[in-house]
């Protein structure tokens, strides 16, 4: 295991440590979740756009509402999936070299 720093700066310090050490996990890991959820949102907005376009040149405010609250609902939902994988990820590996394991 290793020591418990007891002051800020020895806190600090050990976790730029550990984030250099393991920056694959701490950085990559997260960059590539949100790069994939960013490309799956960019590939919905424009099906969106699309369906929004078409929505709203036969005037229905009732599809109306439901394509904009429905990519709402689709972009939250995977912004919090993303953010929960990111930092599940992180904090489990930061738990292993916590107690030194590979």
């Amino acid at each position: 295991m290793l020591p418990i720093q007891t002051t800020i700066p020895g806190r600090i310090q050990q976790a730029a440590q550990l984030t250099l050490k393991n920056w694959q996990v701490f950085v990559l890991f997260p960059v590539i979740v949100y790069v994939i959820a960013g490309l799956l949102l960019a590939i919905l907005a424009t099906m969106g756009i699309v369906s929004l376009v078409t929505t709203t040149s036969i005037y229905n405010p009732g599809a109306i509402a439901a394509t904009v609250g429905l990519g709402i609902v689709i972009t939250a939902v995977i912004n919090v999936i993303a953010s929960l994988v990111s930092a599940i990820v992180p904090l489990q590996a930061s738990n292993m070299v916590h107690h030194d394991q590979k």
